[in-house]
């Protein structure tokens, strides 16, 4: 009796039924137009029955106008459509290579990217490729947790070294009582009203003297609302922003294929738009007011137990939203000013004043000046008046936690 053989050739049918299944409309990559130029629509929607979008830390900014095949297929040209702003795909007819065909997964890299962003192109892409934003992006911007660039890496550097310091300051202070002046002790102090506080009835009074006096700024409010009201201008939108990116950007990890995970992307999306050039303009607004009222009243600023004003901070600030805001008119002038982008009131009127201009040399640079001044503000942080921002939650959560412990234990924590 003769063993049963399975025919190659239905093996092979079946081999090409679960490529074709997994890829349904492959056959696109050769059905093209009169003048050869695909849709990025119909490119993405059969893409992303099998894949799932790239985070902005594989393709930066997320590029969801732009056709997944004009950078993952050989011998090919990205187009843009002028009608509705899509980068979309023909055949390069002239490389000698065979058109349309898939790139060697894991081949693509900066050779991919250099197919649009390259000096005079007629894309709206910035001519440099620019890196990924990174983790001292992440209070302004849905940014990575990545640091590869160098300014990124020289920032935090600084800030660790002057963080360091404070720390060091804070442990020569006297942080406890009927406890040896030891640095020892003191650690070992701290550590157990941390631990003591975080599993017991106290922790209630942390999150509340949290939420209270370092989000909601009660004691503040108490003294001053005028000041106040201005401290929540410039401090307020920089909460919302980093509530916003660590959503968008866990989102992209664990749920790209959650349609809002793209809206908290998209920067074109008539909701982030309004969003961001919103909190930018509330910023703006609240270092104008704290300058004005520093130079009309400067006495008033002086209150007791409260951080005096800090120029150098501001200035570094007040730069980096300034230069956003330009930044964010270049992108839109660059891209055609794509449908959504007017919801960005500021940017939009800026991308105005730049129609004429060829942007696409120079929004490299403006860029890194925005990523400059942002690593010079983070280096600063720790020796400026603004490093309150991180010490002063860390006093009032240990103070919250240790002040019904009594003299045995450590007792108020002073401020940093």
């Amino acid at each position: 009796m003769s063993s049963f053989r399975f025919p190659g050739f239905f093996l092979l049918i079946l081999v090409a039924a679960l490529l074709f299944s997994c890829m349904p409309t492959a056959r696109a990559w050769l059905l093209i137009d009169e003048e050869g130029v695909h849709d990025s629509v119909d490119d993405q929607t059969s893409c992303l029955e099998c894949h799932v979008r790239h985070d902005d830390k594989v393709a930066r900014d997320a590029h969801l106008s732009v056709s997944c095949r004009a950078c993952h297929l050989r011998g090919v040209i990205p187009v843009k459509d002028p009608a509705s702003g899509r980068i979309q795909w023909r055949i390069d007819r002239e490389s000698g290579q065979a058109g349309g065909v898939p790139a060697e997964a894991g081949k693509g890299g900066e050779e991919g990217c250099r197919r649009c962003h390259v000096k005079g192109n007629a894309l709206g892409a910035a001519a440099m490729v620019l890196p990924a934003k990174s983790v001292i992006c992440m209070p302004c911007h849905a940014a990575t947790l990545s640091v590869n660039d160098t300014t990124t890496i020289a920032a935090l550097l600084i800030f660790a070294v002057g963080f360091i310091g404070v720390v060091s300051v804070w442990f020569a202070g006297s942080l406890a009582v009927g406890i040896e002046r030891k640095e020892a002790n003191r650690i070992l102090g701290i550590a157990k009203a941390v631990l003591g506080a975080a599993f017991s009835p106290r922790l209630f009074s942390v999150i509340k003297a949290l939420v209270l006096d370092a989000l909601l700024q009660r004691r503040l409010f108490k003294q001053s609302k005028a000041r106040w009201a201005i401290h929540a201008l410039i401090f307020l939108p920089f909460v919302f922003r980093f509530g916003w990116g660590v959503v968008g950007l866990f989102a992209s990890l664990r749920f790209p294929e959650w349609p809002g995970t793209w809206i908290l992307l998209d920067r074109n999306h008539p909701a982030t738009a309004f969003f961001f050039d919103l909190t930018g303009a509330m910023v703006v607004l609240g270092i104008v007011f704290a300058v004005g009222r520093r130079v009309r009243r400067p006495s008033e600023e002086n209150l007791p137990g409260l951080p005096g004003p800090d120029w150098a901070a501001d200035g570094l600030l007040a730069g980096i939203v300034l230069v956003g805001f330009a930044l964010e008119g270049m992108r839109i002038a660059m891209t055609g000013r794509p449908p959504g982008t007017e919801f960005a009131l500021v940017g939009y009127g800026l991308s105005r004043a730049f129609s004429a201009a060829d942007l696409t040399s120079l929004y490299g640079y403006v860029w890194y000046a925005h990523a400059i001044l942002t690593g010079c503000f983070v280096a600063y942080l720790p020796f400026s008046r603004m490093v309150h921002m991180i010490t002063a939650p860390i006093s009032l959560a240990l103070n919250a936690g240790t002040k019904e412990r009594g003299a045995a234990c450590v007792s108020k924590v002073p401020q940093m």
